[in-house]
């Protein structure tokens, strides 16, 4: 029996998710102040959250309320797949207390040779979350949502943009 995640995403539909990330090397990293970062967009109206990291996602469900989608940023050698590339640190981020997983969903080769349909569903069926696909390409987008995920994101195409050595196709 699928799982009804619609009161979770309506909370979100027609509101202003905020993304509070920082890189491993910035002084902002620390969970406390990304916590306090996303209080703040709470306070001013945000209606969820995007963090990195189990322990980012832990600090900030400890002060507000609001969905939290985690997703656990791993650079795997070999890969370029790192927004949450595994189900296991999928796992960490439902435990730390996310209410949305995000995963990586383009097309190419993930760890472990497990497809984006699969993680999908382990995560649908073992961590009862809904998933946000993150894409960087229609066929990518296409193939997530026929593959079960619940949201769609282009957060990979603005990634790929930041970066001029790559070669992936815009929306």
């Amino acid at each position: 029996m699928p799982i009804d995640f619609s009161s979770t995403l309506q909370s979100l539909q027609g509101g202003l998710i905020v993304s509070c990330q920082a890189p491993v090397d910035s002084p902002l990293h620390e969970p406390e102040i990304i916590a306090a970062i996303a209080q703040a967009a709470v306070l001013r109206g945000a209606v969820g959250i995007r963090l990195d990291t189990p322990a980012h996602v832990a600090a900030v469900r400890q002060r507000t309320s609001v969905p939290l989608i985690g997703l656990w940023k791993q650079q795997i050698e070999g890969f370029e797949v790192y927004i949450t590339p595994q189900f296991h640190h999928a796992a960490a981020i439902a435990q730390a207390g996310a209410d949305i997983i995000a995963i990586d969903a383009t097309v190419r080769d993930r760890p472990g040779g497990e497809t984006v349909a699969s993680l999908i569903q382990r995560i649908h069926d073992e961590l009862q979350k809904p998933v946000m696909a993150d894409v960087d390409t229609l066929e990518a987008a296409i193939a997530a949502a026929a593959a079960g995920a619940d949201l769609v994101g282009t957060t990979v195409v603005w990634l790929h943009s930041c970066n001029p050595a790559s070669n992936a196709p815009w929306l």
